[in-house]
């Protein structure tokens, strides 16, 4: 849920100046959208919750968790809810960016 701020730019992808103050979530989709015309990509900008993760994986074919792995719990949360879902999950953990 949290928005590009300049900290972010030395270790995330999509944190240049002209997505300052937007969704990571958003930009990180716009991102994947460039690349092809295949997928469609869905952003949750309101973050990973026990009240929207059932919403969050249903219906969908891969969930891509950027979840921030220093607060394993949101991630488990939504392994978890992947799983009941039967949809593979990517972890897409940014180290060294």
């Amino acid at each position: 849920p949290d928005p590009v701020a300049d900290p972010n730019g030395d270790r995330r992808a999509g944190c240049e100046r002209e997505a300052l103050g937007q969704k990571k979530a958003v930009v990180l989709a716009e991102r994947c959208r460039a690349v092809g015309s295949g997928p469609v990509v869905d952003a949750s900008t309101e973050g990973v919750t026990p009240g929207n993760v059932a919403d969050l994986t249903a219906g969908v074919d891969l969930v891509v968790d950027g979840t921030d792995y220093a607060i394993p719990e949101v991630g488990l949360l939504l392994a978890d809810a992947s799983r009941e879902a039967n949809v593979p999950v990517l972890l897409a953990v940014e180290i060294g960016f």
